[in-house]
């Protein structure tokens, strides 16, 4: 967590000029210090606005999950149980939760020792399992510190505690989930530290902004319990202690306190004929001017420093007129859309090259993913884009300036790419490119004539419908017209 420090800041500083050497801001200077595995746990547990920053992008990175390409029916189906038996979904959203507390890990249970390298092909049901653990599980001695060498920069060998000892595990075994590890650029002295390996949690990196705005929210609630308390002022109450009456003051307190809760009212000692003597009971009085603004500010500058949308992060409706906060949550999609790209993908990918090969006995090298739409498309917008795309497609169609084989494949591609018929690409995969394309024989291979007028300037009909330009028509007379259709009948 980085804080601004002041060192030998005093009057002298004060008084001297701005924007020089002299100015009091230079005794300012950023300091930062790891937080340990108790205090992240603290954060986490005590604050509900720090738990919805670290939970959020952990679930939204898995509510809409893979959709798989390059498997048929069948080899998608063997890859959707098996994840489902290991539950991956699940214990990927447990080990991003953990990268946002500064790191987690999927061991992954391979045939051998875990101390030795995973096999390069597993057969069927080769993955027995795949367990999620913390950051603080983990620990390692040496690193790769040679460029020159695979596996620059992480550990060499991992080691877990267990009841009977600390247990050696192949890197090749552990998929790391790490947090930001930006910081440990800077920090070349240290870089091989544990700290630096997984980089800076999410919490350290808020925890200031959240601790403000959970000190602000305190504050107002303290002033809320303290604007409904009486201010109760007993003459000689000093003296009224020294002389050891703590019995009588705490039974006029008592009767006064208890008059109002059943009479509604404040009875108390008025004093003499000239009012002394008696208590003084005032009520304190405050204003909430203001405060809503400020309890406004502190929880979007928190929503800033953890860049996530305030309608998502504090649930409130968009601000300014005609604001349907659609744009906050395009920009929310595509920092998750980057963050399962950039970060967790290349942890998947470890992952997939055993549990496919477990599900299905191999890896194909065809198969591939790509996470679905965080956002479920307005009907009536693909409605509408269909129609578009349609009518786009038929007025290049009509230019003929596209050979038939290639504008077939282009459009399946296309209606694959949309996915607006389910199943047409497991459909396709099992025709011949004949069938798929519409691939023809040429028009003459087998010693037929071939009609000039259908055949065109290539001398070939081509596949599928025939498609001619638009202003390759022959122009014809009304007579002429009437003609042939005389010689016709």
């Amino acid at each position: 967590m980085g804080r601004v420090v002041s060192f030998f800041d005093g009057l002298k500083n004060a008084i001297t000029g701005t924007g020089t050497n002299r100015d009091a801001r230079t005794a300012n200077h950023y300091v930062s210090r790891a937080l340990g595995q108790a205090e992240i746990a603290a954060a986490y547990s005590a604050s509900g606005l720090m738990r919805k920053i670290i939970r959020i992008p952990a679930l939204d990175v898995v509510r809409e999950w893979r959709e798989w390409t390059g498997l048929d029916a069948n080899q998608a189906a063997a890859v959707f149980d098996h994840e489902k038996r290991h539950a991956i979904r699940q214990k990927v959203q447990q080990v991003e939760t953990l990268r946002g507390m500064g790191g987690g890990a999927l061991i992954l249970g391979l045939p051998g020792e875990p101390y030795n390298p995973a096999p390069d092909i597993t057969g069927k049901n080769g993955l027995t399992y795949v367990n999620v653990v913390s950051r603080w599980h983990l620990s390692f001695e040496d690193m790769q510190d040679d460029a020159r060498l695979p596996g620059f920069g992480e550990p060499a060998m991992w080691r877990i505690q267990t009841k009977d000892g600390q247990q050696d595990i192949h890197p090749s075994r552990v998929i790391p989930f790490r947090a930001d590890t930006t910081a440990s650029l800077a920090m070349p002295a240290t870089w091989s530290s544990a700290d630096t390996f997984w980089g800076e949690s999410t919490v350290q990196q808020v925890l200031e902004a959240v601790q403000d705005n959970d000190s602000a929210r305190a504050s107002f609630a303290a002033i809320l319990h303290k604007a409904r308390s009486l201010r109760l002022g007993v003459r000689g109450l000093y003296e009224m202690l020294a002389a050891g009456q703590d019995s009588v003051i705490s039974d006029r307190l008592q009767m006064i306190t208890l008059a109002e809760s059943i009479h509604n009212a404040i009875v108390f000692d008025a004093g003499d004929d000239e009012g002394k003597g008696g208590e003084t009971i005032t009520d304190a009085s405050y204003s909430f001017t203001g405060a809503k603004d400020m309890l406004n500010n502190f929880a979007e500058f928190v929503a800033a420093i953890s860049d996530i949308p305030a309608t998502r992060l504090l649930g409130r409706a968009p601000e300014g007129m005609n604001s349907s906060g659609e744009s906050q949550q395009v920009d929310w999609n595509k920092k998750i859309r980057a963050h399962q790209t950039l970060d967790l993908a290349p942890c998947l990918d470890r992952l997939d090259r055993y549990l496919i090969a477990s599900a299905i006995g191999s890896m194909p090298p065809s198969a591939a993913y790509d996470f679905a739409p965080l956002d479920t498309p307005d009907q009536e917008k693909v409605a509408m884009r269909f129609k578009t795309q349609m009518e786009g497609v038929e007025k290049l169609q009509n230019t003929a300036a596209i050979p038939d084989q290639a504008f077939a494949r282009g459009l399946q591609s296309l209606m694959i790419e949309e996915g607006y018929l389910p199943e047409l690409e497991a459909a396709l995969s099992e025709l011949s490119d004949d069938e798929r394309y519409g691939i023809q024989p040429d028009p003459g291979a087998d010693g037929r004539e071939v009609d000039p007028d259908l055949a065109g300037e290539s001398g070939s009909i081509g596949s599928g419908p025939l498609r001619r330009a638009v202003n390759d028509a022959k122009p014809r007379t009304l007579y002429e017209d009437w003609k042939s259709r005389i010689e016709e009948e």
